[in-house]
């Protein structure tokens, strides 16, 4: 938000004792008269909806299931419906959805990127240590952009 103080900021997360934590050791801080343009709500990420199209829509969540290995996002959010919805949400000129992917095997990131290619024209992934974030629009990019 420093670097763009005038962008409006939804943050999302089922917890609201991890938006505490947020606030306390990170500085996010809740709307008020210094930033009004953030936003905390304590709701399930697959609820959400914005009363406007979003230009970037960032899904950066695991799952706590602990009969599943480490993995984000969580089934709930790679379902089409779940999909859908997000695009759904998003500017349709330009809108962006940014998704953290935490898979055990690289199978589960095709998998992934099968469904989300379903729903989005130009769909492109990027490999960090032991994740990969995965850019979703319908928007035309060049690829050096990417």
């Amino acid at each position: 938000h420093r670097k763009f103080p005038d962008a409006t900021i939804d943050c999302v997360d089922a917890s609201s004792h991890v938006l505490e934590l947020a606030q306390t050791y990170f500085g996010l801080a809740a709307r008020n008269d210094a930033s009004p343009q953030i936003r905390l709500l304590a709701q399930r990420g697959e609820e959400y909806s914005s009363a406007h199209p979003l230009d970037i829509l960032m899904i950066d969540v695991a799952t706590d299931d602990n009969a599943i290995s480490a993995q984000a996002p969580p089934p709930s959010m790679g379902t089409h419906d779940f999909l859908q919805h997000a695009k759904d949400q998003l500017h349709p000129l330009y809108g962006i959805l940014v998704v953290n992917v935490v898979v055990p095997t690289e199978e589960d990131l095709l998998v992934f990127l099968e469904k989300i290619n379903c729903h989005f024209d130009h769909v492109h992934h990027v490999r960090l240590t032991r994740n990969w974030v995965v850019y979703a629009t319908d928007c035309v990019v060049a690829s050096h952009e990417w």
